[in-house]
């Protein structure tokens, strides 16, 4: 399955291009709420009052993706004023379009774990005068908090052979959401450059939007109640072995257990993989 590279920053004699009206919310986002909601009665890694949530609506947002995926963080940063106290703040480097050039410059960001993330973006995407990027990042969190409410959840590992589940398999229609969403991503949605060992010698490149929603969706996969998961296994088969279900929260590896995940997945995958 080939994957489209990232995107190269314009060159300087490029404009920014405007960003697409993020799509209305999934057919499913009644499930997707109430999933949020649980999440928020359970966040244990923040304290995210309704006056921050709605502080942190009008700020830009970003997904910082990880490894394993529960480890990524949502960013949220203002030219007007920091979204919290200087002391909870992490300094964070973005792009900025300036007089038709690229430029990078640090900001106070606040991060957030997704977990604590979800509510505050399922908020921000109805909120009145929300960003289009927070607004963009609650359409996505709906989104993906649907596939999960649906049952759309695989088991794998991930690069660094660290127990993960993700979205899946999604199907030709779950792909085209997937892919219409990505297409509105606007600039402040991913304006975090890849690292360097990820930019092969490139230069400052932006994340391809794509890559960035599935790494989002997986990540939300990963973060959320264990029970939920129960209604995965009817998607990938028998179960592996007991002690490679269990979530591995201290991020230990499973180097040898990398031969059952996609055993167990390669039946569902392949059925859409031409959608990819």
């Amino acid at each position: 399955m080939s994957q489209s590279p990232p995107q190269s920053l314009p060159s300087s004699s490029s404009h920014p291009v405007a960003p697409r009206d993020t799509p209305a919310p999934p057919a499913g986002h009644a499930r997707a709420s109430a999933l949020t909601s649980t999440l928020g009665s359970t966040a244990t890694t923040a304290t995210v009052t309704t006056a921050l949530a709605d502080e942190l609506a009008c700020c830009s947002a970003v997904f910082l993706p990880a490894d394993p995926p529960r480890a990524g963080r949502v960013a949220f940063w203002s030219d007007e004023a920091p979204p919290a106290d200087d002391g909870a703040l992490t300094p964070l480097t973005v792009l900025d379009v300036v007089d038709e050039d690229i430029r990078p410059r640090t900001v106070p960001a606040l991060l957030l774990s997704v977990r604590d993330a979800l509510p505050v973006l399922a908020r921000a995407r109805f909120a009145a005068d929300r960003s289009p990027s927070a607004a963009f990042w609650g359409a996505a969190a709906l989104f993906s908090l649907d596939l999960v409410a649906r049952g759309l959840l695989l088991p794998g590992l991930t690069a660094g052979d660290l127990d993960a589940w993700r979205v899946g398999p999604l199907g030709a229609e779950e792909v085209a959401a997937l892919r219409d969403l990505a297409a509105s991503m606007p600039p402040s949605a991913h304006a975090v450059p890849l690292p360097p060992a990820e930019a092969d010698g490139e230069g400052l490149l932006l994340p391809e939007p794509e890559e960035l929603l599935r790494a989002f969706a997986d990540a939300v996969a990963d973060v959320l109640p264990g029970p939920r998961r129960r209604r995965s296994r009817r998607a990938v088969g028998p179960s592996p072995p007991t002690s490679t279900t269990r979530r591995v929260r201290c991020r230990s590896t499973v180097p040898g257990r990398r031969t059952w995940p996609p055993d167990t997945t390669r039946e569902s995958d392949c059925r859409c993989a031409s959608n990819w």
